[in-house]
């Protein structure tokens, strides 16, 4: 008499689990790495674009100020002076990287479809405004803090600002 087997056996059912689990956590390891690499590439440009920003504005006369939004094709950066607008927008990251901001006493804002603008003292080098649009000036404290936090799906990243020194760094954080 001969059997007919037309099923899988446990075994055979958990090896093919198995090796499914095994090429996901491949996979979401490669995705995470690719998102973490965008994160960090833009928390990066957003540092040295207002580590420029911080320089010119104590190297010229008149208020500059630093824009940094979001729009359709990313994040993007632009310099402006009393005359308007210096240079041209730069691009600062991807679609992928969505952006936050806030300051000690201020919860953290989305910057889905608000810019956010900065811009230092020409005499100390410290943050004099800090907020969305181009308005919003600040009395800040010794020992206050802005942030600028980048996330996607990979680790986030923050650009932190002492606000009264104007210093600024790129951290991972959570």
């Amino acid at each position: 008499m001969k059997k007919d087997n037309r099923g899988f056996s446990l075994v055979e059912m958990m090896v093919v689990i198995g090796i499914i689990v095994i090429l996901a956590s491949l996979l979401r390891a490669s995705t995470y790495a690719l998102f973490s690499s965008s994160t960090r590439n833009c928390a990066e440009k957003i540092n040295a674009f207002i580590a420029k920003g911080r320089v010119d504005a104590m190297s010229r006369a008149g208020e500059i100020l630093i824009f940094i939004g979001t729009d359709s094709e990313g994040v993007y950066g632009e310099y402006h002076g009393p005359a308007g607008l210096i240079g041209k927008r730069e691009r600062l990251g991807d679609t992928r990287v969505k952006l936050e901001a806030g300051a000690t006493g201020l919860g953290n804002i989305p910057l889905d479809s608000m810019t956010l603008s900065l811009s230092f003292n020409r005499a100390t080098g410290g943050l004099s405004q800090f907020g969305l649009g181009g308005d919003t000036k600040m009395d800040f404290k010794a020992g206050d803090m802005a942030q600028i936090i980048i996330t996607s799906a990979g680790k986030p990243y923050k650009v932190t600002i002492v606000a009264t020194t104007g210093k600024h760094e790129v951290v991972s954080g959570s």
